[in-house]
């Protein structure tokens, strides 16, 4: 084809198409069977467009689709593209981590109970068993133990020190953690009942300090009824003095503290 009719050619493409659709489409086309080498100059030329466009991402993030993602922190995306964690999940290090629990940081449930014992509870263990036996028949989770204290074992050695927030089971924060808990004054009073409800009593029997430790009287270990032991008692109603305002004759009928463990 001669220069002549190949000039009239571009000429009647560029009126019909417009300048844009000559230099990319079908003109290109077709100058590239009439052209020796054009297609393959205009095929270089579109990639390199192509290539100039692709998402560039900074490290530490990578391209996923048409994102940059931190494949080490994006739950939709942890350790590599579209890899999704579970619901309530997070992406920590590019691994997915359940959501904390009461023991590891999470929140522990803490309840006053709906009955009222006398001082013979069994030792710290019968404690344990009423708050689990109350706990489990309320449809509250974990396991938990009682806040009573004697000479051979106490809040302060007996139970996991969580990091996280006390709660009571309508979600108010009674402590922000177990450092907290022990500081002598709580965020709220521990006021519920494993049901929701308030405590018929407000006295508690409890034996511990408010850092936990022993306090003194504890009804023979926990194992007495009798008019003559005594055993040291909180109020469920106050903030300061919730373990520890007096004594009470070990025939009396108190409540328990209960805190869950895990």
């Amino acid at each position: 084809m001669d220069q002549t009719r190949l000039d009239h050619l571009t000429r009647f493409f560029a009126q019909r198409t417009g300048r844009r659709a000559l230099a990319t489409g079908t003109l290109g086309g077709l100058l590239g069977t009439l052209v020796p080498g054009f297609g393959t100059i205009d095929a270089g030329a579109r990639k390199k467009r192509r290539s100039a466009k692709q998402l560039r991402c900074k490290k530490p993030k990578r391209t996923c689709g048409k994102k940059c993602v931190n494949v080490k922190t994006d739950r939709l995306h942890c350790g590599q593209c579209n890899r999704r964690c579970k619901k309530g999940h997070t992406c920590r290090k590019g691994k997915c981590v359940p959501p904390p629990t009461c023991g590891n940081g999470g929140s522990c449930l803490v309840f006053a109970t709906s009955v009222m014992y006398q001082g013979n509870l069994g030792g710290l263990d019968g404690g344990d068993a009423k708050c689990n036996q109350l706990a489990q028949a309320a449809g509250l989770p974990g396991t938990y133990r009682a806040w009573l204290a004697h000479v051979s074992g106490s809040p302060s050695t007996r139970f996991t020190k969580n990091s996280g927030p006390y709660v009571l089971p309508n979600g108010t924060r009674v402590a922000n953690s177990w450092n907290d808990l022990t500081d002598g004054e709580l965020l709220a009073p521990i006021n519920q009942t494993e049901n929701g409800g308030s405590p018929s009593s407000s006295l508690v029997w409890t034996g511990a300090q408010t850092n936990g430790l022993w306090q003194g009287y504890d009804c023979t270990n926990w194992t007495s009824n009798s008019v003559d032991a005594q055993g040291s008692r909180g109020r469920s109603d106050l903030r300061q003095g919730w373990t520890s305002t007096g004594e009470s004759t070990c025939n009396s009928s108190l409540a328990l503290y209960c805190f869950q463990q895990a």
